[in-house]
């Protein structure tokens, strides 16, 4: 089973035109795509910036276990570098512990913000996704972070800030497709489930640093 690129509607194992809409439908049903050529990844990331909901059920549906693994520890391996080049004349075994810890960053944030969707989603009623799915969703929302681990390779608190709430807002919205496609909710609580954690997080760095982007 398939589903339309522009509609979303599901379209018949071997059936080439969308019943609803019309629009073809390109290449063989991805439930049948077992390797990473045949995944159609440009049409997965038209939909992960249109239609995250579409995008997160395709992918789903391909079975591509090692995507969200991937997206997560290239986010920290980019933060990692970024620790390094940003802290000089650091002792190597210091170095070494901040890489890692910026490594594994978003391995932990992605366990607590799956917990907190879940709770916050109960509050709405939501439908109860098992946490496999919703974990698996949730690190492939983080592929929003990976333009502003990359520029976190060049030193500029400015543009640190400026592509830090660019990625929030886009990994906002990824959430609120995820939630809409996994737990069922409407726009509205949506929206504000899917806040919750990055608010937190904010509110807790802000804490422990005394500082937020350029406000040093």
């Amino acid at each position: 089973m398939a589903f339309c690129s522009n509609c979303g509607n599901r379209v018949e194992d071997g059936v080439r035109m969308c019943p609803s809409c019309g629009v073809r439908v390109a290449g063989p049903p991805l439930a049948a795509a077992s390797s990473v050529l045949a995944f159609d990844w440009g049409q997965f990331l038209s939909d992960l910036a249109m239609k995250p909901a579409l995008a997160f059920k395709l992918l789903r549906q391909a079975n591509l276990w090692w995507f969200p693994l991937a997206v997560l520890l290239t986010v920290g391996l980019f933060w990692g570098i970024g620790i390094l080049i940003d802290t000089p004349g650091l002792a190597g075994g210091f170095k070494a512990r901040l890489f890692f810890s910026r490594l594994m960053i978003p391995f932990l944030y992605v366990l607590f913000e799956v917990a907190a969707l879940k709770v916050a989603s109960g509050w709405f009623k939501g439908s109860g996704s098992d946490f496999r799915s919703l974990l698996n969703n949730v690190a492939v929302s983080w592929v929003a972070f990976l333009p502003y681990a990359i520029l976190g390779l060049i030193p500029s608190t400015v543009t640190d800030l400026i592509f830090l709430i660019l990625s929030l807002v886009l990994h906002l919205w990824l959430l609120i497709g995820l939630l809409k496609e996994e737990e069922g909710l409407e726009m509205t609580p949506a929206l504000l489930v899917g806040a919750i954690p990055m608010l937190f997080l904010i509110v807790l760095f802000i804490l422990q640093t005394g500082r937020f982007g350029i406000f040093v």
